[in-house]
């Protein structure tokens, strides 16, 4: 569904960035979107895109270093404070992440709400994942709630290419009921109580922050291997008293 990112009214909150300014600080685009090193020291600058530059004219190059198994995430933040922290199983909300994979063998990634920053250990997710490390071959569509988790597969393998991922959820969704859909590059995946791909029994009821954690499964080479193009999320249908 087509989401209208410049409304600006009491139902909607939230933000759109596409990293095409660069404030003076440390952090990237007018969100002040920050990076953390988990394991490593990940450098990233504001740069054109690799490829179809036109269509991505700024972006958030990330280049892991050539140590074992580096791992960085990325998330909107206030000069190194606490990200954005919510209760997304209880409201109604858009997400999108549109990023550049420029490999696939051993590339590590995981973009939604999750309950931290350190990376690919996740307790609680919202989450849509490719993690060579645990033998993913696809994209994968998970909930977990306190460590269990309701993994799908998409179908959709990872290419040396652009990817557009984005999660929402729907208080009235498939057959009516509360509903989390999954989409990458236009194929979808839902979560709820009946008639869905998969059920929503995992829907964490905890805040959590919207992060990306990307690495590598091994020794990274010092080719980039992510571009993050845009992020955005916003809150709908909310009443302001």
């Amino acid at each position: 569904s087509t989401v209208s990112w410049n409304r600006l009214d009491t139902a909607i909150a939230g933000f759109f960035e596409d990293f095409i300014w660069q404030p003076a600080s440390a952090a990237f685009g007018w969100t002040n979107h920050v990076i953390d090193n988990v394991t490593g020291t990940t450098t990233a600058a504001t740069v054109a895109a690799t490829t179809n530059a036109a269509q991505h004219p700024g972006v958030v190059r990330l280049t892991l270093p050539t140590t074992a198994s580096p791992v960085v995430t990325f998330y909107p933040s206030n000069y190194g404070g606490s990200g954005i922290n919510a209760t997304p199983g209880s409201m109604e909300w858009d997400y999108i992440v549109v990023l550049y994979l420029g490999q696939t063998a051993n590339a590590r990634v995981n973009t939604g709400f999750l309950s931290g920053f350190t990376a690919f250990t996740r307790p609680n997710a919202i989450d849509l994942h490719y993690d060579t490390a645990a033998g993913d071959t696809n994209w994968m569509a998970e909930l977990c709630n306190s460590g269990t988790c309701t993994t799908l597969s998409t179908g959709v393998t990872p290419t040396v290419a652009w990817h557009t991922l984005t999660i929402k959820r729907r208080v009235a969704g498939v057959g009516g009921n509360p509903t989390v859909y999954m989409t990458v590059d236009g194929t979808q995946k839902t979560f709820c109580s009946s008639g869905c791909d998969g059920v929503a029994t995992n829907l964490p009821s905890a805040n959590m922050l919207v992060v990306s954690a990307l690495g590598y499964n091994g020794t990274a080479g010092a080719s980039p291997i992510y571009e993050i193009d845009a992020v955005g999320l916003n809150f709908v249908n909310l009443t302001r008293n």
